[in-house]
């Protein structure tokens, strides 16, 4: 699972290819909403190591930069 979701944020990042719209607005719509609470979460959990930690918040950011760039380059497929 680890590495598929690697393998989506590599892909998405790389702008080689866009996602459908529709599957895009969910991603976004999900990390809208999840990520806050898992942040929360993260900083609460006095059970989490920090390198654990510092790893969730770091694939938050990932996640964000991937949504990102599946953005721009489905906002820019009619520009050329």
């Amino acid at each position: 699972m680890k590495r598929a979701a690697l393998l989506l944020l590599l892909v998405l990042a790389s702008g080689c290819c866009t996602v459908p719209r529709i599957f895009l607005e969910g991603e976004e719509a999900a990390h809208e909403v999840l990520v806050p609470r898992l942040v929360t979460y993260v900083k609460k959990d006095e059970g989490l190591t920090e390198d654990l930690r510092a790893d969730i918040i770091r694939t938050t950011l990932a996640w964000r930069f991937s949504l990102q760039k599946a953005r721009e380059a489905l906002d820019g497929e009619g520009e050329e």
